[in-house]
């Protein structure tokens, strides 16, 4: 219930150039921003970019510092025929275009505290799909975005289906009234 939300300003913290927001000159892309550690569950995104049903033209970017599973995480790349582009840490500056040109932002985490990404993702532009597990259901705002966070097919299949431009702008639009609705709530209490 409404009553029971606490959010404390600020949410998310927009860059000023909010709405010209600088894409990132790449092919089709799926983003997962993050430490590469293993309660974030990124084997499954792995897996599912090399699954048949995932799009030919779109690759996986990682991006973050790794926590002791990156080369676990290049072997099951290649040992699955995945699309896996390892980035490593990125800067503040270089995230905003990141998730802005994205086709979507993925969040497999199986245990979340707050994925401020999930919250960011909308504001740049880009529609998130996450764990069903996580905290962050709520910020899904569809049945369609929370996904399984053992099936890589599931993760392949919604990437598959976001490939089509109408449905991720439709997606995250959808997403970014719900992050304004934590702003609204945070505003109010504050």
């Amino acid at each position: 219930p409404i009553q029971k939300i606490q959010v404390v300003a600020p949410v998310v913290q927009v860059p000023e150039h909010e709405g010209s927001i600088t894409q990132v000159d790449r092919k089709q892309y799926v983003v997962s921003l993050g430490h590469i550690e293993r309660r974030k569950n990124l084997g499954v995104i792995v897996e599912a970019s090399g699954d048949p049903s995932w799009p030919q033209a779109v690759e996986l970017l990682i991006a973050g510092a790794d926590q002791g599973l990156l080369e676990e995480l290049a072997t099951l790349n290649c040992s699955s025929h995945g699309k896996a582009v390892f980035l490593g840490p990125i800067s503040e500056e270089e995230k905003w275009p990141l998730l802005g040109g994205a086709l979507a932002v993925l969040l497999p985490s199986v245990i979340e505290g707050f994925g401020i990404v999930g919250a960011e993702a909308p504001t740049a532009g880009a529609p998130v799909l996450l764990a069903r597990t996580s905290s962050l259901v709520e910020l899904a705002a569809h049945p369609f975005a929370s996904i399984d966070p053992d099936r890589p097919k599931e993760w392949a299949k919604a990437v598959s289906v976001l490939a089509s431009p109408r449905l991720a702008i439709l997606l995250s639009r959808i997403q970014r009234c719900t992050t304004s609705m934590f702003k609204l709530l945070a505003l109010q209490n504050s």
